[in-house]
């Protein structure tokens, strides 16, 4: 990947993030929980594209005001190497285990989050490309990754969260994932 994709591909990624949080802070406020993180404690929900690179499903709990820790399951296929017809690709299983620390003890709030990517099968995934993002996957079977994201909750339990993440691999890829799900 030239640089010049990669600065187009982060800026797009900056973009959509940047333009999401913004409908969200526009959106009307009745609707939001004034600080239910820690009156509904658990988080089951799916993560398009995000740690899981095509799909995640996700459960988290709240330990104190200000700190997450989660864990999910997900997966995503690979591309093809070289010309060779028999080549159909794989599919990488990964288990993302996180923390996230909330900024703000409000309904709507910037987090940071952390973790790494268990990949199940990393022996069999090593030196494909997944077919969303293009994230290389090296020999290691645990791949850090961090981010920055906005959490928005209602009352009636809904959640919403858009995520701007750096996956570590050979090289640190940007990507980002979007959240949806119940707190209970």
């Amino acid at each position: 990947m030239t640089f010049k994709n990669l600065w187009i591909r982060s800026f797009t990624l900056a973009a959509v993030s940047a333009t999401f949080t913004f409908a969200l802070f526009l959106a009307p406020s009745a609707a939001v929980a004034e600080h239910t993180r820690v009156t509904n404690p658990n988080y089951l929900g799916l993560e398009v594209l995000g740690r899981g690179l095509r799909y995640s499903v996700q459960f988290d709990r709240v330990f104190s005001d200000d700190f997450v820790a989660g864990f999910g399951i997900g997966s995503t296929s690979t591309e093809t190497r070289g010309n060779n017809p028999t080549d159909t690709g794989v599919t990488a299983t990964i288990i993302p285990v996180y923390g996230n620390y909330y900024f703000v003890r409000d309904g709507n709030s910037l987090f940071a989050t952390g973790g790494v990517n268990l990949i199940t099968n990393a022996s069999r995934v090593k030196g494909y490309r997944s077919k969303t993002g293009g994230y290389e996957f090296g020999s290691d079977s645990v791949a850090p990754t961090f981010g920055l994201g906005f959490e928005s909750r209602t009352d009636s339990g809904a959640l919403f969260r858009v995520t701007a993440y750096g996956l570590v691999g050979d090289k640190v890829t940007p990507w980002l994932g979007f959240s949806f799900g119940l707190s209970f």
